[in-house]
């Protein structure tokens, strides 16, 4: 395997963990901000957590997907 398709393995991978990371701890924030809010606006955290959640493994997905397919044939 060339050593740039290497790098771009590990970099393409990295930074698609990186983001679901994020998106995952955001949607973990969101949770816990609806406990104890009003109605309305607990609805609006929730929903949004709702969403975060399975993007956050899609860019997981994303990352073992980049992985395994820049890795070696």
């Amino acid at each position: 395997m060339s050593m740039k398709r290497n790098i771009a393995r590990w970099t393409i991978a990295t930074l698609f963990a990186l983001v679901g990371t994020y998106v995952f701890l955001w949607a973990v924030q969101s949770a816990s901000f609806s406990v104890t809010l009003d109605p309305v606006v607990a609805a609006y955290y929730q929903t949004r957590a709702i969403v975060l959640y399975p993007l956050s493994v899609v860019y997981f997905a994303l990352a073992v997907v980049f992985f395994i397919l820049l890795g070696e044939r």
